[in-house]
């Protein structure tokens, strides 16, 4: 059943031919690009015309092998259930071929393409979301949305019929968004009636994650937790954030590797007011436990709404300060007060490669440990990890308006949950140092450097 092999970025045609192979299946890179993975020797001993990054010409060449190896990087053949066009030039009737070399060792049979009409068939996502009579920018942030979640299921060789089932269902919670908006309060209990919110930002996420290099280290710390949390205790995890799919990766990845579903749906997130409001990021949110607040990047964004807004930060931390006097609440907070992202400076910087870790805020921090001695129940701390940002990359620079696009990646993600720290013990080494300071750069080391080591890690697997 010979298929063809289409991927790379969305760009104008101009006058070159799309990564279009006649091949037993689909390619499926476990790195970004191919001008990573093959070099320019390589290329000349294949006969490949010509390369960049975002184009190689190789409609010569057809496989038939289980895998091929170039430059010690691995490529594999999946069989995909169909394909989608935009753009694609057909080529003329390939003829056999064979080509060996002492890295690269490809044997091809050549066949025919069948059935162009039904492979060229546009989605019937297009055709909802041209009906829903969403507003522009939003309907077009989600085509963005759908077609990157759609090239990330072809890539990986999952059934892209799952892209238009879970996208025509949201397409529906987001007119529902707009029409209607929800009202976020100050803690929000995760919606499961008569829609489960919950089960279906899961079910989103899952075809995203590369499962045979997705990690979670640090299950005896989470052991831990669990134990923690039915003892009446509370747990709070101090972790960086790289992407608004952070709960739903971490809920997916805490069922997957531990087991522990229940520790996975209560967790209670922090969450600023940008995923509360964006018509795209609701029906996620709603699938949460939510305390609202307003984030130091943002409060400042509408002068007259500052005092409304620290008003609303005090409601939550009243509420806060109440679930910690209970106990047994596992609290997700990113003390950065925003996402990691790459250094503005770095313009060579390409999806895969390492991002910032942002500093955490030693306010934040501090909030928590007063708030955690004061409580009823004793407050255990846990710096968490998170690798994810290439499932969804935020925008290079922080953006006021609402309503950002997002593109999402088939990519491996990890976690780490690290140590429990006594955030009361950690002392500074110098001399008249603010101790909130102090906690936070501690804490942000320890975060940032197993972020090293797995980056590290990852690239040289």
């Amino acid at each position: 059943q010979p298929g063809f092999n289409i991927f790379s970025p969305r760009k104008e045609m101009e006058h070159h031919l799309l990564c279009f192979v006649p091949v037993a299946g689909l390619v499926s890179l476990s790195r970004p690009s191919l001008t990573e993975a093959i070099t320019e020797t390589q290329l000349a001993n294949l006969n490949i015309k010509s390369l960049n990054a975002s184009w190689i010409d190789i409609s010569h060449i057809s496989v038939k092998r289980s895998s091929l190896t170039c430059h010690t990087r691995q490529f594999e053949f999946i069989q995909p259930k169909n394909f989608f066009f935009r753009n694609v030039l057909l080529p003329k009737p390939f003829s056999q071929s064979r080509l060996v070399h002492s890295e690269v060792a490809i044997t091809s049979q050549i066949s025919e393409p069948q059935q162009i009409p039904s492979l060229l068939a546009e989605p019937e996502f297009y055709k909802s979301l041209e009906e829903s009579g969403i507003e522009a920018r939003t309907a077009s942030n989600l085509k963005v949305f759908y077609e990157t979640y759609r090239d990330s299921l072809i890539l990986s060789g999952q059934d892209v019929s799952v892209a238009d089932k879970t996208f025509n269902i949201l397409l529906t919670l987001v007119k529902k968004q707009c029409n209607d908006p929800y009202k976020f309060g100050n803690l929000h209990k995760q919606v499961l009636e008569p829609f489960d919110y919950y089960d279906f930002g899961n079910n989103f996420m899952r075809p995203l994650v590369d499962w045979s290099r997705s990690t979670v280290s640090g299950s005896h710390n989470v052991d831990a937790i669990v134990r923690q949390l039915k003892q009446g205790e509370n747990a709070v995890l101090l972790a960086n954030h790289q992407t608004e799919a952070d709960p739903g990766l971490l809920a997916v990845l805490i069922e997957r590797f531990t087991g522990y579903h229940d520790l996975a749906k209560n967790i209670v997130y922090v969450a600023g007011d940008r995923v509360l409001t964006d018509p795209l990021c609701v029906p996620f949110t709603l699938g949460r436990n939510i305390l609202t607040v307003f984030s130091k990047r943002h409060i400042d964004d509408i002068p007259e709404l500052k005092d409304e807004r620290q008003a609303h930060n005090n409601r939550t931390l009243r509420k806060m300060a109440v679930m910690l006097s209970r106990g047994g609440c596992c609290i997700y907070v990113a003390p950065s007060g925003g996402r990691d992202r790459p250094n503005p400076k770095d313009t060579d910087w390409k999806l895969g490669d390492p991002v910032e870790v942002a500093q955490f805020d030693g306010a934040s921090i501090e909030l928590f440990r007063v708030l955690g001695t004061r409580a009823a129940a004793k407050t255990h701390f846990y710096p968490l990890m998170l690798d994810t940002h290439d499932i969804m990359p935020p925008p290079r620079a922080v953006e006021a308006d609402i309503g950002e696009r997002r593109t999402v990646n088939w990519s491996a993600v990890h976690l780490d949950f690290c140590d429990e720290v006594d955030l009361d013990t950690i002392q500074s080494d110098v001399a008249g140092q603010d101790p909130r300071d102090t906690r936070a750069r501690h804490v942000w080391n320890v975060v940032n450097n197993r972020y090293i080591a797995v980056k590290s890690s990852s690239q040289h697997s």
